[in-house]
């Protein structure tokens, strides 16, 4: 399973303090995927790595959906599971355990039902290119 975190250009701040704990909670053998939207003058996406992390630098910003719709555009021919995380979040000790040992079988996703949960849970790539079409509505590519 991956970590995703959506974030955006401005909000580096709140990125470092969840990257610090994701460091300090030995997170280093999980692939984490950053998607950091609000980068309007870029043509495509701009990836980076370091490590363990790939850092995605999206032209458009879709708040809590930027990170979903990277992933439809990007990883669609995947079958993987993504724990999908907001920058202003921050993860315990055993943060990484818990979440491996959730069993998926069966299982598209696992979200929060309350509303304004910006989207934080466990996605299927499978569930995620369901909802191609209602994500890529939410795409904004205008500042």
């Amino acid at each position: 399973m991956k970590i995703v975190i959506n974030s955006h250009s401005k909000s580096n701040i709140a990125l470092q303090h969840l990257l610090e704990s994701l460091r300090e909670n030995d997170i280093n053998y999980c692939d984490v995927i950053v998607v950091i939207g609000g980068y309007y003058n870029l043509n495509n996406y701009e990836i980076t790595k370091d490590d363990n992390i790939t850092y995605i630098r999206a032209n458009h910003n879709s708040i809590d959906f930027t990170g979903l719709i990277t992933l439809l555009d990007l990883y669609s021919n995947t079958d993987s599971y993504y724990v999908y995380l907001h920058d202003t979040c921050k993860i315990g000790k055993n943060f990484y355990n818990k979440i491996k040992s959730i069993d998926l079988t069966n299982v598209s996703s696992i979200k929060i039902n309350k509303r304004f949960s910006m989207n934080i849970g466990i996605y299927s790539q499978r569930i995620i290119n369901e909802f191609k079409d209602f994500l890529l509505s939410k795409k904004n590519t205008n500042e």
